[in-house]
This record gives C-alpha cells, sequence and structure tokens, in this order.
C-alpha cells in the first residue's frame, strides 16, 4: 500500500503533516508539536527545494487565513480590534502593508511636511512661554537642555 510520501513526491509524511499544521496555524512550534517533530527537523527540511516550496505554499495558505480573519474583524458589528489586524497585515504582508520609509537620503513630501508641521508647533509654543514638549529635560524644567529647540527659561 503506497504511503502519502508516495502518493506525493518525495516529502515523507512526517513532513506532511508538519505543512497541514502550519497552514492551519502560522507557528513553527506549534505545528512541530502537532506533528510530534523537533523544530530542528523543520530547519534542516527546508534545505530540500521540493519542501521549501511547499513550506512557501503552506504559508501563503496562513496569511491567507490570517488576512480573511482580518477581514471579519475589521467588518465586524462587534468592537474590532484596529491595532491588531494592523501589526497582522503589516506582518503576514509585509511587502503590501509596510511603513513606506525611504532610506536613500531624502525623505518624502509627507514626512519632511509632518517635520516641518512638529517643529512649527514647538517654536509656537516657544513664543508662548516655556515648552509644551514632553522630552525629560522640559519636564524637569530644563527648556535650556531641550533637544528640539532653545526655550525661553
Amino acid at each position: 500500500m503506497p504511503t502519502v510520501a508516495h502518493l506525493k513526491g518525495h516529502m515523507t509524511v512526517k513532513q506532511h503533516a508538519f505543512l497541514a499544521a502550519y497552514s492551519k496555524q502560522g507557528n513553527v512550534s506549534a505545528a512541530a508539536k502537532a506533528a510530534k517533530i523537533g523544530r530542528r527537523s523543520h530547519s534542516n527540511w527546508l534545505k530540500e527545494p521540493e519542501y521549501r516550496t511547499a513550506f512557501e505554499d503552506a504559508r501563503e495558505e496562513a496569511a491567507d487565513y490570517l488576512e480573511g480573519q482580518a477581514w471579519k474583524r475589521a467588518t465586524s458589528a462587534k468592537k474590532p480590534s484596529d491595532v491588531l489586524l494592523i501589526f497582522l497585515l503589516k506582518g503576514i504582508r509585509p511587502e503590501k502593508f509596510r511603513e513606506n520609509l525611504n532610506l536613500s537620503g531624502s525623505v518624502g513630501i509627507s514626512a519632511a511636511e509632518a517635520i516641518l508641521g512638529a517643529r512649527r508647533k514647538r517654536m509656537e509654543q516657544q513664543k508662548d512661554g516655556p515648552c509644551q514638549c514632553s522630552c525629560r529635560p522640559c519636564k524637569e524644567g530644563r527648556h535650556k537642555e531641550c533637544p528640539y529647540g532653545e526655550h525661553e527659561s
């Protein structure tokens, strides 16, 4: 009688069990426990191209499941957790939901506007008296040591 390994390429029954569990849980430790293997087995198997490809497919299935759950929670009539949704989406689909920070030395217009707006606000606060920022020196009344600009003492 053929085993699952014979039916689906050269992967073992344990590999298939791990991948099935991972695609439902998205967690290596939990999938390893469910498949009754050690985490190191999975790490070793990743060196095999067929297994690595199958693992990437299982990861996509887990990502699709999480994205579906995020969608349900975002559109639920009950109190949704926006913060949780943001983190889930950034973590599972970073290419789609990551922060768009340009590290090439140039700053995007919106980031530059935010920086200038914050600086203008601090300058206005200086005109009206002591700084209102929350840095440690200002909280302790040492406005001259404020890293955000000079203040009247």
